[in-house]
């Protein structure tokens, strides 16, 4: 669970993505742009965890022993493109 979440939380940090929240476990609390939430969540998974301001929302991702690290690889990638 938590290499899964490493493979997300380098993806963040690569894109410049601040986090609500600071973890070093399977949870990641990334702010998103609404307008980036919105592109994202056609695609994949995810839950509003706070609003923080009209243009930003803090989302939750959490990863399990059955994430596919290659699954992760795909948010990373398309993240990537977006940003």
């Amino acid at each position: 669970a938590n290499k899964s979440a490493d493979i997300l939380r380098k993806a963040f940090e690569k894109c410049g993505i601040e986090m609500a929240e600071e973890s070093t476990t399977n949870q990641l609390f990334p702010i998103f742009e609404n307008s980036l939430m919105d592109e994202l969540s056609k695609s994949f998974k995810f839950q509003l965890h706070r609003k923080i301001d009209d243009n930003h929302t803090a989302v939750r991702f959490v990863t399990s022993w059955a994430t596919p690290f290659e699954e992760c690889e795909s948010f990373a990638a398309r993240l990537e493109s977006l940003v």
